[in-house]
C-alpha cells in the first residue's frame, strides 16, 4: 500500500491559512462564487474569502432561510462586502445554471474570480444492490452533473468576458473518493469521477492557456476534501463514525483561500483540508516532478500523451 505524504493530523484554521491573519487582503476586489453555501463548510468558504477581503459573494443553494444565515455572517465580519443570494437553485439542470451566471453578471458586472463547488448530496447509506438504480444515479445528477454544469458555464463566462481574466475553480471532493467504505459506493462514485474531470478540466486548460495566453485565460481547477465536519449531510453516517468528525467548518475556507493566494501550481491535484499546508507547499518541487496527488491506479505504468504524440510525429 502506498505511504501518505502528508499526516492528516490538521482539524483547525492554522496561522499559514488564516483568512484574518497571514491571508488578510490575499482576495482584495475578488468576485467569489459558493454554491452549497447555507451548510456549515459552505458558510465556512463564504466567511473565509471575505475575511481575506473578497469584495462580492454569490450564495447559491436551495433554501432562502440558511442561505440568508451565511450573508448574515459574512456581513458580520465584513460588512462592506456585496453578497448575493441566488435560492431556489437546482445545479443538475443546465439553463439553471447559465441562469445563475447571467445574473451574477448582470449585478456585479463580471463573472466571478472565483468558483467553489460545494453542492452535493450524500445519497442513501446502503449496499448498492439495496437501492434502487434511480436512487443511486440521483448522487451523479448533483454531485458530479451539478458540477459539470457549473464548470462549464463558469470555464465559458471567464473566456467569453470582454477582457477575459483568470479563474480558480476548488471542486469539493472526499477522501471517500479512494477509501473504501460499505455502503456510499453512489456518493464514493461521484466524488472519485470529480478528481478525475477536475484533473482533466486544469491541464486541457492550461494547454489551451499556453497555445492562446491572449484569448484563453487561465482557469485552475482543484479538487479539495473539506475535512470531517458534522454537518446535516454526514447525518446519514453510522454514529460511531459521525461521532469521529472533529473538524472546524472553517478550516476548508482557509485552506481554499490560501489556494487562491499561493496554491495554484497544485492544479489538478487532490488536496486534502486535514493536511498542513505549510508542509505542503514545502514539498513543492517534490509534488510536481512525481506527479504526485493525482488520481492513478497503482502499480500501472502512466501514459505520457506529448511523448507518444511525438514518436508518431
Amino acid at each position: 500500500m502506498a505511504k501518505e505524504i502528508f499526516e492528516s493530523n490538521v482539524h483547525k484554521i492554522t496561522p499559514f491559512i488564516d483568512p484574518h491573519g497571514r491571508l488578510s487582503g490575499t482576495a482584495n476586489g475578488k468576485s467569489v462564487l459558493v454554491s452549497g453555501a447555507g451548510g456549515l463548510i459552505g458558510r465556512g468558504y463564504a466567511t473565509a474569502f471575505a475575511l481575506a477581503g473578497a469584495s462580492h459573494l454569490t450564495l447559491v443553494g436551495r433554501r432562502t432561510g440558511i442561505l440568508e444565515e451565511t450573508q448574515e455572517a459574512v456581513l458580520a465580519v465584513a460588512p462592506d462586502t456585496k453578497v448575493l443570494i441566488v435560492p431556489n437553485t437546482d445545479i443538475s439542470k443546465e439553463a439553471v445554471v447559465s441562469s445563475l451566471f447571467a445574473k451574477v453578471q448582470s449585478e456585479f458586472g463580471s463573472p466571478p474570480d472565483i468558483l467553489v463547488n460545494n453542492a452535493a448530496i450524500s445519497g442513501t447509506w446502503l449496499p448498492f444492490a439495496q437501492q434502487t438504480p434511480s436512487q443511486w444515479w440521483e448522487v451523479q445528477e448533483i454531485n458530479m452533473r451539478g458540477t459539470i454544469n457549473m464548470c462549464h458555464a463558469y470555464m465559458t463566462a471567464l473566456t467569453s468576458n470582454a477582457l477575459p481574466k483568470e479563474g480558480l475553480i476548488v471542486n469539493v471532493s472526499s477522501v471517500g473518493s479512494y477509501a473504501y467504505l460499505p455502503g456510499i459506493s453512489a456518493y464514493a462514485n461521484s466524488k472519485a469521477a470529480m478528481n478525475n474531470f477536475t484533473e482533466y478540466i486544469d491541464s486541457e486548460n492550461a494547454g489551451a492557456h499556453a497555445a492562446s495566453p491572449s484569448t484563453i485565460p487561465r482557469i485552475t481547477a482543484i479538487p479539495m476534501h473539506p475535512g470531517g465536519v458534522q454537518t446535516e449531510m454526514a447525518g446519514v453516517l453510522p454514529k460511531e463514525l459521525f461521532d469521529t468528525l472533529q473538524d472546524s467548518p472553517e478550516l476548508a475556507g482557509g485552506v481554499a483561500v490560501w489556494l487562491s493566494a499561493e496554491g495554484r501550481w497544485l492544479g489538478g491535484r487532490f488536496v486534502s483540508a486535514n493536511w498542513d499546508m505549510e508542509k505542503v507547499a514545502a514539498e513543492k518541487e517534490r509534488i510536481l516532478k512525481g506527479e504526485l496527488l493525482k488520481l492513478r491506479v497503482v502499480g500501472c505504468e502512466q501514459i505520457d500523451y506529448d511523448a507518444a504524440v511525438a514518436e508518431k510525429q
